[in-house]
């Protein structure tokens, strides 16, 4: 269940990663040229954030599954340290809850249910305005 809430946060990352992209080609240049800040690319937090902000815009609400969906979740679930005394790894959890399997499945569906949205906006985009108005 952690590995998927893992990947989970990494797909809303990917989907801020998005929403940069779409902000700046917004303010693109007569050259048809845009720029990205490179440590706003790899800045976790402001990319789950913009990812949040997705979905909500898209009628979703990923918080009220009631996981943290923050990079220090993702930092914690990915990434172990090695404890001297025990000689073991071990991972940096501490604010994990053990989730009950149905919130980590609500929040699959969520994050699915936005990525189809998304889709279809992409798709929506991508016919001639002149389909769109019917003309």
């Amino acid at each position: 269940m952690l590995i998927a809430v893992g990947l989970w946060i990494l797909a809303l990352e990917e989907i801020g990663k998005y929403v940069l992209l779409e902000e700046a080609a917004a303010r693109q240049d007569s050259t048809g040229m845009f720029e990205v800040l490179g440590r706003d690319f790899t800045n976790h937090d402001m990319k789950s954030e913009k990812g949040l902000a997705a979905f909500k815009k898209w009628g979703l609400d990923l918080q009220k599954v009631g996981i943290p969906l923050t990079s220090r979740m993702r930092t914690g679930l990915w990434f172990v340290a090695w404890n001297d005394e025990t000689q073991e790894f071990k991972r940096a959890i501490t604010e994990l809850d053990p989730y009950a399997i149905t919130r980590v499945h609500d929040l699959g569906e969520l994050m699915l249910e936005g990525l189809n949205r998304m889709k279809e906006l992409l798709r929506i985009s991508q016919v001639p305005l002149a389909l769109r108005s019917g003309s």
